[in-house]
């Protein structure tokens, strides 16, 4: 093909794609006007619009529940985040304040999740049908570490999974919390709780926590960030041994 027909088609591909996005712009307006939204009101929903469209054209997930900051900062306040656990109460993040928190991100169909849960005694989730015999759970981890000289539960200590993805993807129900704490056998009353967010918070920044550990203080600090694919602590070297010191 040579130069000329090569710029031709350079200049209709530009015609067409100026074309199809006046006619988005066109069919916006007309909408907009169709609604009787007032001049605010318009503004507002294209400002939206326009953040939406950079976030998306930048590979970001749209997603407005994610508490502010999110992840969570180190020695900072943990982030509010709105529960329901695998017995259907209805709790917020902070009322565990005074207690400390070991907190676990789930993807209900990771095998790592899974171990970390005890899939190695309780056998595989659901349709999940390898174990991680390489990962243990916390509390295994602890009686490795401490040789017995602290164990769970403890009065003081809250063990918090929550489910942010179901096996198939989705967000997960009240009904998935309870059959991840029937199938490993976890009991609120015992300090073990699943729970689920009453709101959606899947997506990019919410897969940078899933599975590993995060340790919050009494005072509703993040001390310790053992989360993730890439967490920034070790768990036997730094979360396991400041568990204990944060109940003196």
């Amino acid at each position: 093909m040579d130069r000329k027909k090569i710029d031709n088609v350079i200049s209709w591909s530009v015609k067409i794609l100026f074309s199809l996005l006046f006619l988005l712009i066109v069919a916006s307006v007309a909408n907009v006007e169709i609604t009787k939204k007032s001049p605010e009101e318009i503004a507002s929903i294209l400002k939206q619009q326009k953040e939406e469209y950079i976030k998306l054209s930048q590979g970001n997930p749209v997603n407005e529940n994610l508490p502010d900051p999110w992840p969570a900062k180190m020695n900072k306040p943990y982030p509010e985040i709105e529960l329901i656990d695998q017995d259907g109460n209805e709790f917020k993040l902070s009322s565990l304040k005074g207690k400390v928190v070991i907190v676990s991100f789930i993807d209900m169909s990771s095998p790592i999740s899974q171990a970390q849960f005890g899939a190695a005694l309780s056998g595989p989730f659901g349709f999940t049908t390898q174990v991680d015999k390489m990962v243990y759970t916390f509390d295994d981890v602890l009686r490795k570490e401490l040789g017995g000289d602290f164990t769970l539960p403890h009065d003081d200590v809250v063990e918090l999974g929550i489910i942010v993805y179901t096996q198939d993807g989705g967000q997960a129900s009240v009904d998935d919390a309870k059959s991840w704490a029937d199938h490993f056998d976890l009991s609120s009353e015992d300090g073990e709780i699943v729970a689920v967010p009453k709101k959606d918070i899947r997506g990019e920044e919410s897969d940078k926590i899933i599975t590993g550990f995060q340790l919050i203080d009494k005072n509703h600090i993040l001390r310790v960030d053992s989360s993730g694919p890439n967490p920034k602590h070790n768990l036997r070297m730094t979360l396991v041994p400041l568990l204990p010191k944060l109940l003196r």
